[in-house]
This record gives C-alpha cells, structure tokens and sequence, in this order.
C-alpha cells in the first residue's frame, strides 16, 4: 500500500515539475489594458500560410473573449501543440469598450509567427483609447520565439519595434 502511494505521489510530482517547465519555456504575448475601459480579447492559432476552413472561422466568431479591466493585463501562450508545429501564427484581436467592435471605441489586432528563428521570447502589447505599443521584452530562454508581423489590423499600432540584441 505504502510503495503505491509513494508511486502516485511521484508521479504527480513529476507531472507538475514538467508542467511547469513547458510553461516556463513557452513565449508569452502580454496584452496591458492603459485605458478605462475593459478590452475584449480575442486569440487564436493557426499555420502561416493556410486559410482557415468556414468551420475554423466560425468556432472563432463565436469564442468567448478575455476581458481585461482597466490597469490590468493578460498573457496569451501558445499551446503545446502550436509550439511543435511549423510556421504558427498567433492572432491576437481586441475591441475597447464593447465586445462588439462595430460598437467599440476602437479595435485593433497584431498577427505573429511563431518560429525557431524567431526575435523574441516576450512582447508586450500596451493598448491606449485610440492607439497601441508594442514592444519586444528581451527574455534568455524560449522553445520557440515570437516575431511580429509589420502589417496590423485595426487601429494605428504604433510601429517602435524595440530590436533586442541576443
């Protein structure tokens, strides 16, 4: 009975050091709300390249965003099976004030790929009333990094990439 226990105990403990290590090493998108309103956040992955099936678009239509209240901020990760596959991309969507961004004060986006050969482990994406930041925080150890794509959607992302030297 005692060898069981221990068995499980092992093995649980084993499972959260390894859980815990994949997420130590997984790159992170942080979203940082500076306005007064909550943002509505939305997220999802994909591979570069390849057209999201009507299916696909759908499931995300209707997905339930993150809100982030004022002053607050979130952290969007890959999942495991993004960070295994080729050429990911991460497309992180927002609307201020209203999920819906007809209605919003204002909305916006940033695509990213995911790659080996990639910039960064960490980015921070600062969103204001009108505008937005983005900024590469530089970070020692990834499985995989984060680079953004030049070309937004939405409102005006303001373009000072901070390049990092590695």
């Amino acid at each position: 009975m005692k060898k069981t226990n221990l068995f499980f105990i092992a093995i649980i403990g084993l499972t959260t050091i390894i859980v815990t290590l994949i997420d130590v090493v997984k790159p992170s998108i942080l979203i940082s709300n500076s306005t007064k309103h909550n943002i509505y956040l939305y997220s999802g992955e994909s591979i570069y390249g390849v057209e999201p099936n009507e299916e696909e678009v759908e499931e995300i239509m209707n997905e339930t965003p993150q809100i982030i209240k004022p002053n607050e901020f979130k952290r969007v990760s890959p999942s495991i099976f993004g960070m295994m596959k080729n050429n990911t991309r991460i497309d992180i969507g927002w609307s201020v004030g209203n999920r819906q961004s007809y209605y919003s004060i204002s909305s916006g986006g940033q695509p990213f790929t995911l790659s080996s050969d990639g910039r960064s482990c960490k980015v921070l994406i600062t969103i204001y009333e009108k505008t937005s930041t983005l900024e590469e925080i530089k970070r020692g150890f990834c499985y995989k990094r984060i680079t953004p794509f030049r070309d937004t959607y939405g409102q005006n992302l303001d373009k000072r990439l901070y390049h990092l030297k590695y």
